[in-house]
């Protein structure tokens, strides 16, 4: 996950972590008061419809963490939202409640997307690449992909995933 650059030519920060961290300095420069930004993240970002609670929870928290210079939070939410090995005791105070797992999988990218929209980006483009490498799976893990596919794209096309474009190459 990364933003569209303000400069072509210079090295563009990657991770869900750093497009929150720059989404908080944004919005921090423009209404220039922490309590404002606080008031935003707990009134709307907080406030709007996401799949998953834990995630959308992780997010604001992240967030918060950023905008009180609180490293130890901001890393351990960061390793969450990046979908890294968190333990549920490690998180569970600040509020959040479930860990990614390959069955919950499909909802914390839904999460994502929308969560993104809520933090005030316009949409996200997803590229997927190398789609004859699933031909080398089994007719389940097949059938499985090609359900999750559909979802997705049915969900794009439906109020859950609004300014999402997907792209899949296939040769």
């Amino acid at each position: 996950v990364e933003l569209a650059p303000d400069d072509p030519h210079a090295m563009q920060d990657r991770g869900i972590d750093a497009v929150l961290r720059t989404v908080v300095q944004r919005k921090l420069a423009e209404v220039n008061h922490k309590d404002e930004v606080r008031k935003w993240l707990h009134d709307t970002v907080d406030r709007t419809r996401v799949e998953s609670h834990a995630f959308r929870r992780a997010g604001v928290r992240f967030m918060e963490a950023v905008l009180d210079q609180d490293r130890d939070n901001e890393d351990l939410l960061g390793s969450f939202l990046r979908g890294e090995d968190v333990e549920l005791s490690e998180v569970k105070g600040m509020g959040v409640r479930e860990t990614l797992e390959s069955k919950s999988a499909l909802r914390f990218l839904l999460s994502l997307v929308q969560f993104l929209r809520a933090a005030g980006l316009p949409g996200l483009l997803v590229l997927f690449d190398e789609m004859d490498r699933v031909m080398s799976l089994t007719a389940k893990r097949r059938m499985i992909l090609a359900d999750n596919l559909r979802e997705l794209i049915d969900s794009t096309g439906q109020s859950r995933l609004p300014g999402m474009l997907w792209v899949y190459a296939v040769p």
